[in-house]
């Protein structure tokens, strides 16, 4: 369970600073 919640985790900071970047660049 706690690593099922780490790796959702990791991938909203990902999309996250995926957006924040391409709008930084775009």
């Amino acid at each position: 369970m706690l690593t099922h919640h780490s790796l959702s985790y990791g991938s909203l900071r990902a999309m996250l600073f995926t957006k924040s970047t391409g709008s930084l660049q775009g």
